[in-house]
Order: structure tokens, then C-alpha cells, then sequence
């Protein structure tokens, strides 16, 4: 093969090495995206299963006799150290097996060193060789007896020390246990008893740990046993703009929401929201019996009310048959309007408790909280 050959078959190589190079690229980003296209639709897809959610309604109330009932302590099992001791032994023993095999074998060689000169001077250098090992293997096994009785000694002290240490330490998670215990079973009494306080704080910490599909700031006003829910209402942000589907290969494909398809999936994710809030607190609140909710919405310098019900337990229970939430409120009476563009309107009068302008203000357990989101 000539030069001008070789170096024409070393070009065509570097080209099918960039072409393969650069189709290893393509491959790469065309699969990084085919992963972002499907985080994205899954990822929308559970944002509108968590809007459509919000008007599929349940109320079970929670069973907190049963919490009453003392949880035994179950006391975790001491280790057996015995195997220290076997490991000490052994160290020791260990320690002295060269110097003793050393021994034994000198004993040995005095041994034959006299049986194969018996009939001279020799085997009384024998005697007196075989006579210093016999002492000298004397002396190592008392000093490895001893040795062992001291080791064995300090490891029965550690051992003692490691198991009195572990009962301090499972008499300390005892007690720890049983206080724990005690406060809950006071706290579930409390809250059977309607505490106020056991109550209210329950209350907050039921919201706090919910979860919907966008914050939410809320104010919690409680009195009489009666609270008012007040929940500041999101923008139209929270409802996605486009619909989203994905294709068998693999490729998002948008399709946009009529401006009627988002007011009415808003007006029914609000009051939705309205609806879950109440249904949980019935959830875990056996106490409460009567609750308002109303839904702000103050963006703007004047605050308007878009909606408020009240809503007793005995309704909470009725209501989850209800196809909608919109539905649910007018089964409800609830006090809303909604305009033709498919939103909520500003209410002139809203529906209050009866404390609201009475009651001492001092007396009203009042807290302002944010729910958290699921995305």
C-alpha cells in the first residue's frame, strides 16, 4: 500500500470516529430529554390528581379510645459478654506459646542429646539442660496462670461495669418511655375531655402537618369550641395553564386550557380546599361539632371575602358523597356566588359565629399558620 493510500484510509477512519462520536452525543441529549419530557408529565400529571383530589371527599374519624390504652414497655436484652473472658484467655495463652514451645523443645534436644552419647560425659549436661528447662517451663506457666487470673479478673470488672452501664442506660429509656406515655395518654384525655387548649393545639398541629397542592396561608380563630378557619386563597398560578400528554414515543405534546376550563377548575380547587379542611379536622378532632370556614382573598388593599360556610359534624359526614365541591357547598348553604366568567365574586355579608363580635378578644386562641405543599 502506498503513503497516499495509507493516509486516505487514516482520514476515512478519523471521519467515522467523529460521525461516531458526535452520534453518541445526539444519542445522549435525545435520551436526557426523553427523561425530562417524562419527569415533566409525571410531574403534571400529579399536580391535576392532586387538584381533582380536593373535591374527593372522606371523613374518617380517628379512634382515640383505643390510643388510650398504655403501651407496654418491651425491655431490650443484655448482651452476653462471656466471650470477653474467652478472648482474654486466649491473648494471654497466645502470648506464651513460643517461650513454652521454646522450652519444651530444648527439653527435647537435652533428651536425645543424652540417649545418643550415653557412654560419655554428655548425659550429665543432659540432666542438668533437661533440669533448668523443666524449672524454666515451670516458671512461664505459673507466670501465665497468674497472668491469665489477672487479665480474667480486669475482664469480669469490665464486663460488670459494661452490663451495669447498659441497665442504667435501658432504666433510663424505661422511664423515658413511661413518661412518654403519660404525657400522650394525658393528651388524648385532654383532647376527649374538649381541653380548649388540648383542643386548639391539636388544631394546628393536624394543619400544619397536611399537605396540599400549593401553600396556603390560613388563620386559625378559636372559641367556644367553635373555630373559624380562615383560608387566604391562592391566584390562578395554582391551576396549570396546558394539559399535558406524552406519546408512545416518548414526546410532550401541550395542549392549552380554554380561559373557562381554568375558572372552573379554580373556583372548584378553592372551594375544594374549603371542604378537605373542614372533613380533616372532623378527622381528627372529635370534640369540635360546629366549624366555619371562610376563603379571603386579599391581594388587593380591600380584602373580600369569596366564600364562608359552617359546617356541623353530622354534615361533615353527609356531605362526601357529593360529585363537586361547588356541589357540596350549595348542599351545604354555603354563601358564595359565582359570576359569569366561572370565579368567585366578593361577598357583602359573610357568616360568622355568633362569638365573633361578643367574645372577649383575650379569650380567642388565635394562630396564623401555612400549609405546606406537596410539590
Amino acid at each position: 500500500m502506498s503513503a497516499r493510500q495509507a493516509g486516505r484510509g487514516q482520514r476515512a477512519s478519523g471521519k467515522d470516529n467523529v460521525v461516531r462520536v458526535q452520534a453518541d452525543i445526539r444519542d445522549v441529549v435525545e435520551h436526557e430529554r426523553l427523561k425530562r419530557y417524562a419527569r415533566e408529565y409525571r410531574q403534571s400529571k400529579e399536580i391535576e390528581e392532586a387538584l381533582a383530589n380536593l373535591s374527593r371527599f372522606a371523613c374518617r374519624p380517628v379512634d382515640y379510645v383505643s390510643a388510650l390504652t398504655r403501651k407496654e414497655w418491651v425491655e431490650p436484652a443484655i448482651p452476653d459478654f462471656s466471650y470477653i473472658l474467652i478472648e482474654t484467655r486466649l491473648k494471654v495463652t497466645n502470648k506464651y506459646l513460643a517461650p513454652i514451645a521454646t522450652i519444651v523443645l530444648g527439653g527435647l534436644f537435652f533428651v536425645i542429646l543424652s540417649l545418643a552419647f550415653m557412654d560419655s560425659f554428655v548425659p550429665i549436661i543432659g540432666v542438668i539442660g533437661l533440669a533448668a528447662c523443666t524449672l524454666a517451663l515451670n516458671r512461664e506457666l505459673q507466670n501465665r496462670r497468674r497472668e491469665v487470673d489477672r487479665a480474667l479478673t480486669a475482664a469480669r470488672a469490665d464486663i460488670e461495669n459494661r452490663v451495669k452501664e447498659l441497665r442504667e442506660k435501658i432504666e433510663e429509656e424505661r422511664q423515658a418511655f413511661e413518661q412518654a406515655e403519660n404525657q400522650r395518654i394525658e393528651r388524648v384525655e385532654r383532647l376527649l375531655n374538649a381541653d380548649p387548649a388540648a383542643v386548639f393545639e391539636r388544631i394546628e398541629e393536624v394543619l400544619q402537618n397536611y399537605k396540599l397542592p400549593f401553600y396556603l396561608r390560613c388563620t386559625i380563630d378559636f372559641y367556644d369550641m367553635e373555630p373559624l378557619l380562615t383560608l387566604y386563597l391562592p391566584g390562578h398560578n395554582v391551576i396549570p395553564p396546558n394539559i399535558v400528554t406524552l406519546s408512545p414515543a416518548g414526546v410532550i405534546d401541550y395542549e392549552e386550557k380554554t380561559a373557562p376550563a381554568i375558572n372552573q377548575q379554580y373556583s372548584e380547587a378553592l372551594a375544594g380546599v374549603a371542604i378537605t379542611m373542614a372533613l380533616l379536622l372532623y378527622t381528627y378532632l372529635p370534640p369540635l361539632d360546629v366549624m366555619y370556614v371562610r376563603g379571603m382573598f386579599d391581594r388587593g388593599e380591600n380584602p373580600a371575602c369569596f366564600y364562608c360556610l359552617r359546617l356541623t359534624r353530622q354534615e361533615a359526614l353527609d356531605i362526601v358523597e357529593a360529585p363537586s365541591a361547588i356541589e357540596a357547598f350549595r348542599q351545604l348553604g354555603a354563601r358564595f356566588e359565582i359570576g359569569q366568567n366561572g370565579i368567585f365574586t366578593p361577598l357583602e355579608e359573610q357568616l360568622l359565629p355568633d362569638w365573633w363580635e361578643a367574645s372577649p378578644r383575650d379569650g380567642v386562641l388565635t394562630a396564623k399558620l401555612t400549609i405546606p405543599s406537596k410539590f
